[in-house]
Protein backbone atom coordinates (compact mmCIF):
# COMPACT_ATOMS: atom_id res chain seq x y z
CA UNK A 1 0.00 0.00 0.00
CA UNK A 2 2.30 2.91 -1.20
CA UNK A 3 1.01 5.66 -1.91
CA UNK A 4 2.90 7.66 -5.11
CA UNK A 5 4.64 11.44 -3.70
CA UNK A 6 4.23 13.32 -7.08
CA UNK A 7 1.32 13.28 -9.82
CA UNK A 8 1.67 9.74 -12.04
CA UNK A 9 -0.45 9.78 -15.48
CA UNK A 10 -1.98 6.35 -16.53
CA UNK A 11 -4.16 5.86 -19.07
CA UNK A 12 -7.46 3.76 -18.71
CA UNK A 13 -7.00 -0.24 -20.24
CA UNK A 14 -10.66 -1.64 -19.33
CA UNK A 15 -13.62 -1.06 -21.07
CA UNK A 16 -14.52 1.57 -18.96
CA UNK A 17 -14.26 2.05 -15.14
CA UNK A 18 -15.80 3.80 -12.31
CA UNK A 19 -14.90 7.23 -11.28
CA UNK A 20 -16.09 7.23 -7.48
CA UNK A 21 -16.57 9.73 -4.94
CA UNK A 22 -14.66 7.32 -2.38
CA UNK A 23 -12.43 4.62 -2.73
CA UNK A 24 -14.41 1.27 -2.83
CA UNK A 25 -17.36 0.08 -4.57
CA UNK A 26 -19.82 0.86 -2.23
CA UNK A 27 -19.28 4.88 -2.53
CA UNK A 28 -21.06 6.73 -5.25
CA UNK A 29 -20.45 6.67 -8.99
CA UNK A 30 -19.96 9.98 -9.93
CA UNK A 31 -18.23 9.73 -13.73
CA UNK A 32 -16.75 6.79 -15.86
CA UNK A 33 -13.57 7.36 -17.60
CA UNK A 34 -13.02 5.13 -20.99
CA UNK A 35 -10.41 3.74 -22.39
CA UNK A 36 -7.52 5.41 -23.52
CA UNK A 37 -8.43 8.25 -20.98
CA UNK A 38 -5.83 10.14 -19.26
CA UNK A 39 -5.80 9.59 -15.67
CA UNK A 40 -3.36 11.76 -13.51
CA UNK A 41 -2.79 9.61 -9.85
CA UNK A 42 -1.87 11.92 -7.08
CA UNK A 43 -2.34 8.99 -4.45
CA UNK A 44 -2.49 4.81 -4.51
CA UNK A 45 -4.12 3.10 -1.45
CA UNK A 46 -5.68 -0.60 -1.56
CA UNK A 47 -6.12 -0.76 -4.72
CA UNK A 48 -7.88 2.53 -5.43
CA UNK A 49 -5.91 5.16 -7.12
CA UNK A 50 -7.32 8.85 -6.09
CA UNK A 51 -6.33 11.08 -8.89
CA UNK A 52 -7.89 13.93 -11.86
CA UNK A 53 -9.17 12.90 -15.56
CA UNK A 54 -7.42 14.86 -18.25
CA UNK A 55 -10.26 15.21 -19.98
CA UNK A 56 -12.61 17.36 -17.80
CA UNK A 57 -10.62 17.71 -14.64
CA UNK A 58 -13.16 15.03 -12.85
CA UNK A 59 -11.60 14.21 -9.14
CA UNK A 60 -12.36 10.70 -7.62
CA UNK A 61 -11.23 7.48 -7.04
CA UNK A 62 -10.99 4.59 -9.21
CA UNK A 63 -9.37 0.93 -9.47
CA UNK A 64 -5.53 0.85 -9.56
CA UNK A 65 -6.36 -2.29 -12.19
CA UNK A 66 -8.10 -0.28 -14.66
CA UNK A 67 -5.06 1.80 -15.28
CA UNK A 68 -1.93 1.70 -17.30
CA UNK A 69 0.82 2.98 -18.75
CA UNK A 70 0.29 5.92 -20.90
CA UNK A 71 1.61 3.92 -24.04
CA UNK A 72 1.26 4.94 -27.65
CA UNK A 73 -0.31 8.56 -29.25
CA UNK A 74 -3.83 7.32 -30.25
CA UNK A 75 -4.42 7.71 -33.70
CA UNK A 76 -7.77 6.74 -33.68
CA UNK A 77 -11.49 7.04 -31.46
CA UNK A 78 -14.12 4.90 -31.74
CA UNK A 79 -17.27 6.46 -33.70
CA UNK A 80 -19.92 4.22 -32.66
CA UNK A 81 -21.77 3.79 -29.41
CA UNK A 82 -19.92 0.14 -29.02
CA UNK A 83 -17.90 -2.12 -30.73
CA UNK A 84 -15.82 -5.40 -29.91
CA UNK A 85 -12.49 -6.00 -29.87
CA UNK A 86 -11.51 -9.22 -31.32
CA UNK A 87 -8.52 -12.05 -30.91
CA UNK A 88 -7.87 -12.09 -34.42
CA UNK A 89 -9.17 -9.94 -37.23
CA UNK A 90 -12.64 -12.02 -37.95
CA UNK A 91 -16.09 -11.46 -36.42
CA UNK A 92 -15.78 -15.30 -35.94
CA UNK A 93 -12.96 -14.82 -33.23
CA UNK A 94 -13.26 -14.49 -29.72
CA UNK A 95 -13.99 -11.22 -28.29
CA UNK A 96 -11.92 -9.75 -25.88
CA UNK A 97 -13.61 -6.78 -24.34
CA UNK A 98 -15.94 -3.92 -25.63
CA UNK A 99 -14.91 -0.32 -26.19
CA UNK A 100 -17.13 2.55 -26.10
CA UNK A 101 -17.52 6.16 -28.04
CA UNK A 102 -14.88 8.18 -28.00
CA UNK A 103 -12.40 5.48 -26.77
CA UNK A 104 -8.97 6.71 -27.69
CA UNK A 105 -6.48 3.68 -29.57
CA UNK A 106 -3.46 3.61 -31.27
CA UNK A 107 -4.12 1.37 -34.71
CA UNK A 108 -0.82 -0.34 -35.72
CA UNK A 109 -2.02 -1.93 -38.86
CA UNK A 110 -5.07 -2.93 -40.66
CA UNK A 111 -6.09 -5.84 -42.46
CA UNK A 112 -9.20 -7.34 -43.84
CA UNK A 113 -11.59 -4.08 -42.80
CA UNK A 114 -10.30 -4.85 -39.02
CA UNK A 115 -7.65 -2.50 -37.71
CA UNK A 116 -5.32 -3.25 -34.77
CA UNK A 117 -5.32 -2.20 -31.56
CA UNK A 118 -1.65 -1.90 -30.28
CA UNK A 119 -1.22 -5.39 -28.59
CA UNK A 120 -4.92 -5.49 -27.55
CA UNK A 121 -6.71 -7.27 -30.30
CA UNK A 122 -8.48 -6.04 -33.50
CA UNK A 123 -11.62 -3.83 -34.43
CA UNK A 124 -14.01 -3.59 -36.86
CA UNK A 125 -12.19 -0.71 -39.29
CA UNK A 126 -15.84 0.93 -39.98
CA UNK A 127 -16.25 1.42 -36.31
CA UNK A 128 -12.74 3.86 -35.89
CA UNK A 129 -12.41 7.37 -36.83
CA UNK A 130 -8.75 9.20 -37.06
CA UNK A 131 -8.46 11.37 -34.50
CA UNK A 132 -9.68 15.09 -34.99
CA UNK A 133 -12.64 13.87 -37.40
CA UNK A 134 -15.67 14.70 -35.71
CA UNK A 135 -19.44 14.14 -36.44
CA UNK A 136 -21.33 17.10 -37.58
CA UNK A 137 -23.95 17.05 -35.47
CA UNK A 138 -24.08 16.57 -31.74
CA UNK A 139 -27.63 15.76 -31.56
CA UNK A 140 -27.37 13.04 -33.87
CA UNK A 141 -24.85 11.26 -32.24
CA UNK A 142 -27.12 11.86 -28.86
CA UNK A 143 -29.81 9.72 -30.74
CA UNK A 144 -27.42 6.72 -30.85
CA UNK A 145 -27.97 5.89 -27.56
CA UNK A 146 -31.86 6.16 -27.95
CA UNK A 147 -32.53 3.13 -25.62
CA UNK A 148 -29.66 2.77 -23.34
CA UNK A 149 -30.59 2.73 -19.59
CA UNK A 150 -30.36 5.75 -17.02
CA UNK A 151 -26.73 5.26 -14.81
CA UNK A 152 -26.08 8.12 -12.46
CA UNK A 153 -22.70 9.03 -13.43
CA UNK A 154 -22.46 6.61 -16.72
CA UNK A 155 -20.96 7.95 -19.83
CA UNK A 156 -20.59 4.39 -21.75
CA UNK A 157 -23.23 2.85 -23.65
CA UNK A 158 -24.52 0.42 -20.76
CA UNK A 159 -25.28 3.32 -18.79
CA UNK A 160 -25.85 7.24 -18.86
CA UNK A 161 -26.75 10.11 -16.65
CA UNK A 162 -27.98 13.08 -18.94
CA UNK A 163 -25.08 15.19 -18.72
CA UNK A 164 -22.63 11.98 -19.89
CA UNK A 165 -24.62 11.77 -22.56
CA UNK A 166 -24.53 15.45 -23.38
CA UNK A 167 -20.79 15.32 -23.07
CA UNK A 168 -20.21 12.45 -24.79
CA UNK A 169 -22.22 13.77 -27.98
CA UNK A 170 -20.26 17.07 -27.78
CA UNK A 171 -16.97 15.36 -27.04
CA UNK A 172 -17.69 13.28 -30.78
CA UNK A 173 -18.72 16.19 -32.49
CA UNK A 174 -15.39 17.67 -31.24
CA UNK A 175 -16.90 20.07 -28.72
CA UNK A 176 -15.25 20.78 -25.56
CA UNK A 177 -18.16 20.35 -22.63
CA UNK A 178 -18.16 19.87 -19.08
CA UNK A 179 -18.94 16.67 -16.78
CA UNK A 180 -21.88 18.49 -14.72
CA UNK A 181 -25.42 19.67 -16.14
CA UNK A 182 -25.19 22.88 -13.91
CA UNK A 183 -21.89 23.75 -15.83
CA UNK A 184 -23.41 22.49 -18.99
CA UNK A 185 -26.16 25.33 -18.39
CA UNK A 186 -23.51 28.03 -19.10
CA UNK A 187 -22.46 26.56 -22.42
CA UNK A 188 -24.10 28.36 -25.55
CA UNK A 189 -26.48 31.15 -26.36
CA UNK A 190 -29.81 31.68 -25.26
CA UNK A 191 -32.81 31.54 -28.17
CA UNK A 192 -34.35 34.06 -29.13
CA UNK A 193 -37.95 34.27 -27.51
CA UNK A 194 -41.46 34.86 -29.33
Amino acid sequence: MSALQNSSQRRVIASSTPLRRAPGDEAPLDSQLLFGEIFSVHSEAYGWAQGEAALDHYKGYTPVSALGPIGPLPTHTIGVPRTFVYRDADIKSPPLMWLNMNSNIAVTAQMDGFSRIEELGWVYTAHIIPVGAHAEDFVRVAEEFLGAPYLWGGKDSLGMDCSGLLQTAMQRAGLICPRDSHQQAELGEAAPTG
